[in-house]
């Protein structure tokens, strides 16, 4: 039996049949060429709206939650990118009022993109970091330095993997260990 892992694999977007309105959301060149094939197919009276940007930061998260607060019902949404990218903007859309099912995630191969950038989360000080390693690998934490783990956990909400401290089972050195930490002085009247 495979262990269970929560990476969503990638994946292509199947076009909802019906809507009043469709919206794409991509990031890079191979994401605005899934995008644009997206866009067209579907409801043949319904408006098409794409907006493409280079990375899924706060200036393009900003559009989609600009063109989404003045949408009406029936709109269908297609993001597209990197699964870093397209799960930072779903969460985005889900923020702005979204629900799953008006939401459609064309995650792209990262060696198509030539980005492979996760995100890992460090519980220990809640800093997310970037890493180009593979979940399994070992990167340092960008806020407290631990090495971390990268896990086969994905956070949807976060869009980012859980890194646990790689050698929290391996005991500390006697001389860092609480018991033999030397007593205080006490003081000298």
């Amino acid at each position: 039996m495979a262990a269970f892992s929560s990476v969503p694999p990638a994946q292509g977007a199947p076009l909802p049949e019906r809507a009043s309105e469709y919206l794409a959301l991509s990031f890079g060149d191979a994401a605005r060429t899934a995008a644009a094939a997206w866009l067209g197919q579907g409801t043949p009276a319904a408006r098409r709206r794409h907006i493409t940007a280079a990375e899924a930061d706060a200036g393009a998260l900003a559009a989609l939650a600009s063109h989404l607060a003045g949408a009406a019902v029936g709109l269908r949404v297609l993001l597209a990118g990197t699964q870093s990218q397209v799960y930072r903007a779903a969460a985005a859309a889900k923020e702005a009022g979204l629900i799953e099912e008006e939401l459609s995630l064309a995650v792209i191969e990262e060696a198509v993109i030539g980005d492979s950038a996760k995100h890992v989360y460090c519980p220990h000080c809640g800093t997310t970091t970037p890493s180009r390693e593979p979940i399994g690998a070992t990167p340092l934490c960008g806020g407290c330095r631990r090495r971390l783990e990268i896990y086969p956990h994905f956070s949807r909400r976060t869009a980012s993997y859980l890194g646990f401290m790689a050698d929290a089972e391996k005991p500390l050195p006697p001389s860092s260990s609480p018991e033999s930490a030397s007593p205080e002085p006490e003081a000298v009247r």
